[in-house]
């Protein structure tokens, strides 16, 4: 499983999350797996992925700082009340190691967005807005980040993959190579 960052049901502002520097360290060379939802429809979640180091090992705050950029702070309304539809707010933060050797359809967030995509697409309905947004309700999405079910089809952020014909060809002796 990927491990947890965050995860309050609740939700906190993004950019008060990101606000925090421990928060931000926390996310610094990993690759992510988050939930959001946006306060101008609230009936909409936003599940998805940063697998890129980017610049210093800052892809995963820089993606989800987009969202910020995107939807604006709530904190941007003069008054706090019901009707100001700025902010975004997250729900749940997995993270692991950012590791360069391993290939984007092999790493664990990847593999987890594309296991919550096909359980969403065989029993739920998407939106209309993508495949990474749903109606579902918050808790049964977590249940499904969180199915332990997955983890036995998860491939570990660990190398690329070899292949069979480098890894014979690495076992051949050295005295063999030159024989006639």
């Amino acid at each position: 499983m990927i491990p947890l960052i965050f995860k309050d049901l609740k939700g906190i502002e993004l950019d008060e999350w990101l606000n925090d520097p421990e928060n931000i360290a926390q996310i610094l060379n990993k690759r992510i797996f988050y939930i959001l939802k946006s306060n101008i429809d609230k009936r909409v979640i936003k599940f998805g992925i940063s697998t890129t180091e980017g610049t210093d090992g800052d892809g995963a705050y820089r993606r989800l700082k987009s969202y910020i950029n995107y939807y604006g702070r709530n904190n941007a309304c003069e008054i706090k009340n019901p009707e100001c539809k700025f902010g975004i707010k997250l729900y749940a933060l997995y993270g692991n190691n950012y590791n360069k050797n391993t290939e984007k359809k092999n790493t664990m967030v990847q593999r987890k967005e594309n296991y919550v995509k096909r359980e969403l697409k065989e029993n739920i309905t998407t939106i209309d807005r993508g495949s990474e947004r749903t109606s579902i309700s918050l808790r049964n999405l977590i249940k499904l980040v969180e199915n332990s079910k997955f983890s036995e089809e998860i491939v570990t952020d660990t190398s690329l993959k070899e292949s069979k014909r480098l890894k014979e060809a690495q076992n051949i002796k050295k005295k063999d190579f030159y024989k006639e």
